[in-house]
């Protein structure tokens, strides 16, 4: 599923969704989530990646940035 928003400054951001309705890119930014639960595992537009990890309840364990 693919969308656009159009923001105030006249600039367009793509939106693209999975099956499940799960936001998986914004603009040049990739949301790569875990297959199981959904959570986003890490995020990243090739120049910055955010990486995360959460324990089996869900709960945020970790997190880094990589540049």
């Amino acid at each position: 599923m693919l969308s656009t928003t159009t923001l105030m400054l006249k600039a367009f951001y793509s939106h693209v969704y999975d099956n499940d309705g799960l936001l998986t890119t914004a603009g040049t930014f990739t949301i790569n989530r875990n297959q199981q639960n959904g959570l986003p595992r890490s995020v990243t537009d090739g120049t910055l990646t955010n990486t995360r990890v959460f324990s089996g309840y869900g709960e945020l364990d970790g997190y880094s940035y990589k540049v």
